[in-house]
């Protein structure tokens, strides 16, 4: 019998796992070349797949980079600030695209399925069936009304909205423990949620705080469509200055390594430093 053929999502996700865990540093073309299991015997077939392949990531809403020097074989950044946008698909489309990819990815290739929280299933249940949840969260003990689960880059989460301040937020599945869920039915059917974003610059991670950033005037459009989010311009010399509120510094400590010498960061020193950690951990790879 021959041996079954490994659906192409099985492949994408390999690939897109891959180049979300390398982050800035990037993934050269022969490693993703064999990582992807294409055609050894021909390498020019190989690399066109692999092409086709980044387009079709591409299609799907990724950007992906090839930053390599022209005639050289290619080494490929995933940007994690362009999650917002998924060909535009709703956001329940969207949820629902990542958890196929990410299921029908894991079962193609035999995975235990390491990458996924153990309490996955019961957050899943919760959201098919309506059910309330009771679960520790940050050693805190939370009710929430499910709304959906999302799989960007590197992590698990839920969006719900929690009991105790009747606000929707996002949480992350790895740090949920303890999960008890109602009675089917007990979860509100619709949820008013008219901030929910899958950009990572629009969620409520930290306490807002305004940030200065120096940016060459050329660059300022670009910057503000990476982002996002509404921003605040002061002309001045060479560059603009440019005021951001943040509430996920996370997400933007990211950004500004996938920026490059485009972007300048001014200020406060709190999330200078914050930054400086971020890269040196990136340089020790």
């Amino acid at each position: 019998m021959p041996a079954r053929k490994e659906p192409a999502v099985a492949r994408l996700l390999r690939l897109l796992r891959a180049l979300a865990a390398a982050g800035s540093r990037g993934l050269d073309g022969p490693y993703l070349l064999e990582l992807a299991g294409y055609d050894a015997g021909s390498p020019k077939s190989a690399m066109a797949s692999l092409q086709r392949d980044v387009r079709r990531l591409e299609d799907a809403g990724w950007r992906i980079d090839n930053m390599a020097a022209e005639g050289s074989t290619g080494r490929y950044v995933l940007h994690p600030n362009d999650l917002a946008s998924r060909a535009g698909l709703t956001a329940g489309e969207q949820s629902v695209l990542e958890e196929a990819l990410a299921a029908h990815g894991a079962q193609s290739q035999g995975e235990t399925g390491d990458d996924v929280p153990p309490a996955y299933g019961a957050v899943r249940r919760a959201i098919d069936r309506r059910c309330m949840v009771e679960m520790t969260y940050n050693d805190t003990l939370r009710r929430v009304h499910p709304i959906r689960l999302t799989h960007p880059p590197g992590r698990w989460l839920l969006r719900a909205r929690d009991e105790h301040d009747q606000v929707v937020k996002w949480f992350l599945l790895h740090k949920i423990e303890v999960v008890s869920l109602d009675e089917p039915g007990t979860a509100e059917a619709v949820v008013d949620d008219p901030a929910d974003s899958l950009n990572p610059h629009h969620w409520r991670a930290d306490a807002p705080q305004d940030v200065q950033i120096l940016v060459a005037e050329e660059h300022v459009p670009f910057v503000r469509r990476s982002l996002g989010l509404s921003v605040s311009e002061t002309p001045g010399g060479d560059r603009v200055r440019i005021t951001v509120r943040v509430t996920n510094r996370r997400a933007l400590t990211d950004w500004l390594v996938t920026m490059g010498e485009r972007v300048l960061l001014a200020g406060p020193e709190d999330v200078r430093q914050e930054f400086l950690a971020r890269l040196e951990a990136v340089a020790r790879g």
